[in-house]
């Protein structure tokens, strides 16, 4: 009959497990100095320790320890991250980082308590996952809007088209009136959602919403004088006919000259930019909304390591430039364009992809015998002595 079958508690302790830890990070360190730079190896090792202490944090119940565990574990991505920069074109660098891995299991092993605690590690890995991808599009608007002004672009370009003739302008004057129109429509009913309910019955947009048109309030009519107008734009005799009516009218065809330019276009297209930025806000509160489910604290905590690595990624990259510090050469396509944030961020997510893969693939292959299991260590040992 053996131990177990006899009731005899043959688990280790923690501080054996504690033990284990303490000298695999020691061993790592060691080994890893003594194979090569020591800079990849305290990052590699770092990364290990950072990874370990937040599965360690995200083991409790509060939503500040959530946080913190997973900006430790990203902390620790990064490590691993630096790592493979650092290392980067050397022979030694699959021996880094398999030390790094080595290092990261023997220490989860010390300090998780169950099973439970490595899955949420890679929930918190997979959430800040989803944040990091979030940064990328916010990082490549940021700096296509920064190369190219995207707003003021827009309004040039409208303005730029309707200088072109006086025709022109007439045409996508109305294009842009029915444009802010129909945004209307839908811009009101959210505008009202988020005001407070007057109580009386009234809307309080009443008056913009009668303003407003729906698509199917447009009369076919007014459709079809449009799309003939852009037809007849098309041809040269219209422009010239066109401007023959403006020089014959006296005191009209110079104003109306002035106005087609583009000077009533800018106030419409700016108002139009507006309403379809409530638009996207709005649409950016549902989407959050159901991205945060039904417990938006543990979600928002979870993903804590994400927003973390995003607003620092943003920032850093904005004012390293300014100290003289370049990035990826300034002077590639790819960098210019979407900028060197998303670049950054974009090999994060690969980062925290495939290390939440290792943490959490790894000891579940272990359990169902695929792979050797570790001995007995801290998961049998935090049960005994908590």
């Amino acid at each position: 009959m053996s131990d177990s079958e006899r009731g005899i508690d043959t688990r280790p302790v923690r501080s054996t497990a504690t033990l284990a830890g303490v000298l695999a990070v020691v061993t790592a360190l060691a080994v890893g100095v003594s194979i090569g730079d020591p800079l990849p190896v305290v990052s590699a090792v770092g990364g290990a320790v950072l990874i370990a202490g937040g599965a360690w944090a995200l083991g409790e119940e509060s939503n500040a320890r959530i946080a913190a565990g997973s900006v430790m574990a990203v902390a620790g991505v990064v490590g691993f991250a630096l790592t493979v920069v650092l290392a980067a074109g050397g022979s030694r660098l699959a021996a880094y980082l398999g030390l790094a891995l080595g290092t990261t299991y023997v220490l989860l092993d010390a300090v998780t308590e169950s099973i439970d605690d490595e899955n949420r590690l890679g929930a918190a890995l997979r959430e800040s996952g989803n944040a990091l991808l979030v940064g990328i599009v916010l990082a490549v608007f940021l700096s296509i809007n920064a190369q190219y002004s995207v707003v003021s672009g827009l309004v040039l370009g409208v303005t730029g088209i309707a200088s072109i003739t006086p025709l022109v302008g007439f045409v996508t004057l109305q294009i842009v009136a029915v444009a802010v129109l129909l945004l209307l429509n839908r811009v009101v009913p959210v505008l009202e959602g988020w005001l407070p309910d007057p109580g009386s019955g009234d809307r309080p947009l009443e008056t913009l919403s009668d303003v407003g048109l729906s698509r199917h309030e447009v009369p076919v009519a007014a459709w079809a004088v449009l799309g003939v107008e852009s037809v007849v734009a098309l041809f040269p005799q219209s422009h010239v006919l066109f401007n023959a009516f403006l020089v014959g009218t006296p005191v009209v065809g110079p104003v109306l000259r002035a106005a087609l330019s583009g000077l009533l276009h800018v106030p419409l297209v700016v108002i139009g930019v507006g309403l379809v930025g409530i638009l996207l806000v709005s649409g950016l509160q549902r989407w959050v909304v159901d991205w945060l489910g039904d417990d938006p604290a543990t979600t928002l905590s979870l993903q804590a390591g994400g927003i973390v690595a995003v607003a620092a990624t943003v920032v850093g990259t904005a004012i390293l430039p300014l100290l003289g510090v370049g990035l990826f050469g300034g002077n590639t396509a790819v960098s210019w364009v979407i900028g060197p944030a998303a670049i950054v961020l974009g090999g994060l997510v690969t980062a925290a992809l495939l290390v939440g893969v290792l943490v959490t693939v790894v000891p579940m292959l272990s359990q169902r015998g695929f792979l050797p299991s570790p001995p007995e260590g801290s998961h049998s040992a935090v049960r005994c002595c908590s």
